[in-house]
Parts: C-alpha cells; structure tokens; sequence
C-alpha cells in the first residue's frame, strides 16, 4: 500500500514559478493531481488530501496571476510619446518650423471653413471649386469674377475666360453643393438653393474633403523634414536620428487630430446638430 500511495504521490506536472513562490506552486499542483485522483486518495493520510486555508488561497493566486498574464500578452502595447517641445538636434531640424508649417495648413482650413463654408450659399463657397481646363485644373476664383447678386443668386462673370464658362458650370453643378447654374453668354447664374437637410449633408461632404485634402499637405509637410532629417542626419547617432523621426511623425499626429476636431466642430454646424 505504501508503495501504491508512493506512485499516486509523484508529480503530474512540470515544476512552474510564479510570484507566489514554490510552496504555493506545488500545493497548486497537488490539488489538480488529488482531483484527479478521487476516490483513490481515501486511504492517504488526511494531511496528503487536505489543503490548508493558505494553500487553497495560494493556489487561487497563482491562477488568477496566469490568467492576467494571458490577457496582458494579448494587448497591444501602446507607443510612449516623445517630448515635441524641443528638437533631438537642432543642427539637423528645427522642430518648431515643422510646427509652424502644420499649423499654417490647420489655419487655412480654418479660414476655407468660414469664407467658403455656411448654411447660406455665398460667393465664397464657389472660390474653391476645381475647374478643368485645356490648360490644367484651376479654382473657379482664378478664372470668374464671382459676386451675390441678391439673398437668392450669385453671378460668376467668365468674360476674362469665356472658354471656360461651360466647365466651369460643369464643376459648379458637380460640386456636391446642390447648386444648379445658369450660364447666360459669358455669365454662369448660380440661384442659391433654400437650407435642406440635403444641402446641409451636402455641405457637410464638402467639408469632410476639405479636412482630407489639409492632412494630405499636413503628410506633405511631414515628407519633406523627413527627408532632411535622411539627409543631414548621415554620420549622426541613430538613436539621435530615430528620436527626431518620431518627433515628427507625433507632431502629424497631433495636427491631424486637430484636423479632424475642427471638422467634427464645423459638421455639427452645419448639421444643426
């Protein structure tokens, strides 16, 4: 019988560690091995069967800590922010020119938003527009002469560019702004449609484009320190050099988050929201 109980005693499992320490890693083992065993341990002393309080707590511990441990591997670790306030080497990039240069996109759209972008259609809102031209694509404020003729209607005066007028009505009617043009010889008549909840969804779009095309130049801004951190940076350490990288790349980040909370704050404007 003793040689029997010698057999049930040997250990099932490999020896695992843990915070808790050995003692209550065994015990652990111990009453997986003693559950699995049943009735077969009725005959053992009752010390070999029986845990204590502290070992049943310990073992408890040890698998709550396995479990946090599966689900902490599973997480994505976030990457840690980088000072932004000054440059890794100033004799390689000036950190507040690239902050300069994203924030003068961040104000440009700013000012595209109030002077082209209202619930009541005004000659501003067309300077923005695309037109197609033999010679490229051009803003319709570059090409007409545009004014507000009453509450109702706008005039774009093409007389500068009659060959453009009827793609420039083209893109007038193709903006998503549910505008409607009349051209009338070298005039494009533009009656201003009422407030909808269509034509404010419509605006709202235009609004979304704009924010797009602003981070494509706040990327564009990005690229080009980008490229001189490359060039300048030869011969520097790569710690140095890294470091710069993600000063920069924070930076766009930054700018396009801030990008898309004036957006976010325009579109309920615009919504009515």
């Amino acid at each position: 019988m003793a040689g029997h109980a010698a057999r049930l005693m040997k250990p099932m499992f490999p020896l695992m560690y843990s915070p808790i320490g050995r003692i209550g890693t065994n015990t652990c083992k111990r009453l997986q091995w003693n559950h699995q065993i049943g009735q077969s341990c009725s005959r053992l002393p009752i010390s070999v069967i029986q845990p204590t309080t502290v070992e049943l707590m310990q073992c408890s511990a040890i698998h709550t800590t396995q479990i946090l441990a599966k689900k902490d591997k599973g997480k994505k670790k976030k990457g840690t922010k980088v000072d932004t306030t000054t440059s890794a080497d100033t004799s390689i990039l000036d950190l507040g020119e690239v902050k300069r240069d994203m924030d003068k996109a961040l104000e440009i759209l700013k000012h595209d938003y109030i002077k082209s972008l209202s619930i009541r259609s005004s000659h501003g809102s067309l300077d923005h527009i695309q037109v197609e031209t033999s010679d490229g694509k051009f803003p319709l404020n570059h090409l007409a002469q545009i004014a507000t003729k009453s509450n109702n209607m706008m005039v774009v005066n093409m007389s500068n560019f009659p060959q453009a007028t009827e793609a420039a009505a083209q893109a007038i009617q193709q903006s998503g702004m549910n505008l409607n043009p009349e051209v009338d010889g070298h005039t494009i008549k533009v009656p201003v449609p009422k407030v909808t909840k269509e034509h404010r969804e419509n605006l709202a779009k235009v609004a979304k484009t704009m924010c797009n095309e602003t981070k494509v130049n706040i990327r564009n801004v990005r690229n080009k320190y980008a490229t001189i951190i490359k060039k300048h940076g030869q011969g520097k350490s790569k710690d140095v050099v890294f470091k710069l990288e993600k000063q920069i790349q924070q930076l766009l980040d930054e700018s396009n988050n801030s990008a898309t909370d004036i957006l976010a704050a325009k579109t309920k404007e615009l919504l009515g929201k």
